[in-house]
């Protein structure tokens, strides 16, 4: 009850309300004496890791954007979901989760690591990024186009790669608390130990809330139901000479519990649905170097991800569970060496096996294993820099795969910097399109993963319940990886001190795209599914980022043009075989009419400002400053569904208009080891049915301290 009176609406609202006067006062009084910020600088030289050889960001041949702390702290937001999607020419999409769209590729497309390891527990292709709390997180590295040529398959669209805080920091003691709407609680409590060649940190992030209601449902089926997730992990580092080795944990759990309906042929039925979620890590890494020009990097990772879902009657009924458990494991050596002064070599081994128990799975069981060499060779000149990159892998089920790589950068002045990237990517089937089978017993129909397609037909066909097969079947029991070529053309302009512009030119082909195909006809009418490789498709655009400092502050600008379509859809309508609808009639369809792929805006930008806000001319102290950030997000039109049956985005009413979101974000420090922040999330309190991660309207506070 203490808890629940500490963050009520009331008292997050005043907070809010009392920062925001004061700023509005603080502008009307200060117009003209601004103090100059020496905090709204552009972003300094980072050293980036997920490219495996280490190099500054601006020397980067390839479009990567980065994630700071500062960064973390301006956004207010405390899951990585809310921070990407505030980052520019990024877009999340919510499907089983919060997954993020690289250059218009799906999330199952982009490989998701914290601190250069992969992450495991995809739900239909999205590994949900709510998962990761902002509070662990020493900054995110964005890796734009296929990088499958040095991380493998799910590195088709890109990489992300979180890194967490340091073990460095010294002997110390940090704590973080926020408040929010809808009775969200996030606190963190982290603590640093160092004493000669030893360091260590151990960490826990509480996260909480009583969910949401879109519509009244009086609590059956909300939105989002009440969750308790707790997160956190302890690492140890060891250095000595030139031997550096670190051994790290991290771990997660979630629950959530509700009230759902269930329908029968005689009516709904009351049932309680809990959910579980829990997630563990476990890795050693060791780096060794010698004569300053080489290094043995070794790595040993092992994962594990499980979802339990009980469905408890709560008069009458049985109780249904269904539980999914995969883990990882994965060894990997590489060895760098620094030759003739300005070349950069690599030569990397390992091998992994993944392993899923579920009880849609074929035979309850599945595994498969990878073993794969990758080298690279960075070219780092005064003028002009080349990379390229190749890597083999080995598939049990489908042997080889070879990706290759490379990407140049030409510097030919101070303000100029030249990229170009060709590369190309794969991802393998996962589990679900190979081995799970699923029978949707209120419908009827039944879905079947391609190894398991013919045994499942002979199963129908035995009792009684298989019509006729209506294809071939080799094709599907033949699933090849989805494979794709990208090409990134852009440049880095910096004309002034106070003035950066960077643009990027794209293209993503992608071939061999796994679908659900349906194989079979059921006695009772309905179909039988399995999956193939069928489509081809392609995303190209155009994306512009600037930084200016103006007006005492901060002012970034972005813009994303994207145009993505099906090769099969085209060819169809160029042949005149598509039709669309128009005043409830068909016609031909054009090809202005066909709107490319579902769940893609064409067009979306953003406009963020941020400067210091001082009082210190006038009060002559500086203890009532603050800093102050707005966010003004446009997301273009996109299409969900399709109501015309011709399967394909056309018609108005299949599209989520195209809408505008506004973010209000103060930060003061309070102390030099204090500081609070507040501020609105969807400040005009938008919202739509077909949207449900938006919640409407977000209050919050918090605050963090450092001893």
């Amino acid at each position: 009850m203490l808890l629940k009176n500490i963050y009520s609406y009331q008292s997050v609202g005043f907070m809010v309300v009392s920062l925001i006067t004061a700023f509005l006062w603080g502008s009307a009084i200060l117009a003209q004496g601004l103090k100059d910020s020496t905090q709204t600088t552009f972003l300094g030289e980072i050293e980036i890791t997920s490219t495996k050889t280490t190099k500054g960001l601006s020397q980067q041949s390839i479009p990567i954007t980065v994630i700071t702390k500062e960064d973390l702290g301006r956004l207010g937001r405390n899951r990585l979901s809310d921070i990407l999607a505030g980052i520019p020419n990024l877009r999340v999409q919510y499907n089983h989760g919060a997954g993020v769209q690289v250059q218009g590729l799906d999330p199952a497309y982009t490989l998701i690591m914290i601190d250069g390891e992969p992450m495991i527990g995809r739900e239909a292709g999205t590994l949900d990024l709510s998962r990761i709390s902002v509070d662990q997180i020493e900054r995110v590295e964005i890796i734009r186009g296929a990088a499958s040529s040095l991380y493998g398959s799910e590195a088709l669209a890109g990489v992300i790669n979180i890194v967490t805080r340091s073990t460095d920091a010294g002997t110390r003691l940090h704590v973080s608390n926020q408040f929010e709407t809808n009775r969200t609680l996030s606190s963190h409590l982290r603590a640093n130990w160092q004493k000669g060649k030893w360091s260590s940190k151990a960490e826990a992030t509480l996260y909480r809330s009583s969910g949401y209601e879109l519509t009244d449902s009086d609590g059956i089926d909300p939105t989002v139901p009440p969750f308790r997730d707790l997160s956190g992990g302890a690492e140890l580092r060891h250095q000595h000479n030139n031997h550096k080795t670190a051994a790290k944990f991290r771990f997660g759990n979630q629950t959530q519990k509700n009230l759902t309906n269930l329908y029968s042929q005689s009516g709904a039925i009351l049932y309680q649905q809990e959910g579980a979620r829990t997630e563990w890590t476990a890795g050693i890494h060791g780096e060794k170097n010698w004569k300053g020009t080489q290094k043995f990097t070794y790595r040993f990772y092992n994962a594990s991800f499980g979802t339990l879902l009980r469905v408890v009657p709560i008069v009458e009924g049985s109780i249904n569970q269904t539980q999914y458990n995969q883990t990882l494991l994965k060894v990997e050596a590489q060895y760098d060496w620094l030759w003739r002064k300005n070349h950069f070599f690599i030569l990397g081994t390992g091998y992994s096996k993944e392993r899923v128990q579920a009880d849609r799975v074929s035979g309850e069981s599945q595994s498969r294993n990878n073993a794969f060499l990758y080298l690279q060779n960075d070219y780092v000149g005064s003028k002009f820099d080349l990379t390229g990159s190749l890597r083999a892998d080995h598939f049990q089920a489908y042997g080889f795969r070879i990706t290759p790589k490379i990407s140049g950068l030409y510097k030919p002045s101070a303000q100029w910097r030249i990229r170009t990237s060709v590369g190309s990517g794969f991802k393998s089937p996962t589990f679900q399109q190979l081995y799970m089978d699923y029978n949707n017993p209120v419908v009827g129909y039944n879905v079947f993963g391609a190894t398991g397609i013919r045994a499942g037909l002979d199963n129908l066909a035995a009792q009684g319940q298989l019509l006729t097969i209506t294809t071939n079947l080799q094709q599907a029991e033949q699933l090849a990886p989805e494979t794709a070529w990208a090409f990134n053309f852009g440049a880095d302009f910096l004309p002034h001190k106070s003035l950066i512009v960077k643009a990027n030119l794209f293209r993503n082909e992608v071939k061999n795209l796994i679908e659900t195909r349906a194989v079979a006809i059921k006695k009772n009418g309905q179909q039988v599914f399995t999956y193939g490789n069928l489509s081809q498709i392609y995303t190209q655009g155009a994306e512009i980022e600037t930084q200016f400092r103006i007006w005492e502050g901060q002012l970034d600008l972005s813009y994303q043009f994207l145009d993505t379509a099906d090769h099969k859809v085209l060819r169809q309508i160029k042949s005149g075989e598509l039709y669309t609808t128009r005043n409830g009639f068909p016609k031909r369809m054009s090809r202005r009419e066909y709107a490319g792929l579902f769940n893609r805006s064409r067009h979306q930008a953003q406009a963020a400002f941020s400067r210091l806000i001082s009082f210190e001319d006038h009060l002559l102290t500086d203890r009532w400053d603050f800093r102050v950030q707005t966010r003004i997000q446009l997301q273009g039109r996109y299409a969900l569904q399709d109501l015309n049956g011709n399967l394909v985005a056309d018609i108005a009413e299949e599209f989520i208009p195209a809408h505008l979101l506004l973010h209000l974000n103060l930060q003061k420090n309070i102390h030099p080891k204090a500081n609070a922040r507040a501020g609105i999330q969807n400040v005009t309190n938008y919202q739509h049915l077909q949207m449900p991660h938006l919640a409407g309207r977000i209050w919050y506070a918090g605050f963090e301290l450092s001893l």
